[in-house]
């Protein structure tokens, strides 16, 4: 599918119907700039994804795939990335300037830099399935 009709599709996804979105192959896609707040990108393939500025606020992300994606001065505070896979080589370059707080992770979480830093960047770690589970 080319580039065009992949932002195209995802355009129509996320305006008509968010739920559409789940789980779509996205690689490659040029969305620099993209108004996707709250959008639902559940298991998404986001690789080498164009989301420079992208506003990615309040987006369910749970199990995207976002290494390689260029996510440099994108907005994600409050999304939801739990079980996101992103680029460990990177070491955290492409999100070094990518706005997190809020942002919920949890063990499955592969972000590119420790749990340490990712709390010191105000993301939240959500707690695992089992704790939850014991408190119930």
């Amino acid at each position: 599918m080319g580039l065009f009709m992949k932002a195209l599709l995802l355009t129509l996804m996320v305006f008509a119907v968010p739920a559409m979105a789940q789980g779509k192959d996205l690689r490659h896609t040029y969305l620099f700039q993209a108004d996707l707040k709250s959008a639902d990108l559940r298991g998404a393939d986001l690789y080498r994804c164009q989301l420079g500025h992208a506003d990615l606020r309040q987006a369910d992300l749970r199990d995207a795939k976002l290494a390689g994606a260029y996510l440099h001065k994108a907005d994600l505070r409050g999304a939801d990335l739990r079980g996101a896979k992103f680029a460990l080589k990177l070491k955290g370059a492409e999100l070094k300037q990518t706005r997190l707080e809020g942002a919920i992770f949890d063990e499955t979480t592969e972000l590119p830099f420790s749990t340490e830093v990712a709390l010191a960047r105000g993301m939240m770690l959500a707690p695992s399935e089992q704790v939850v589970a014991e408190r119930l």
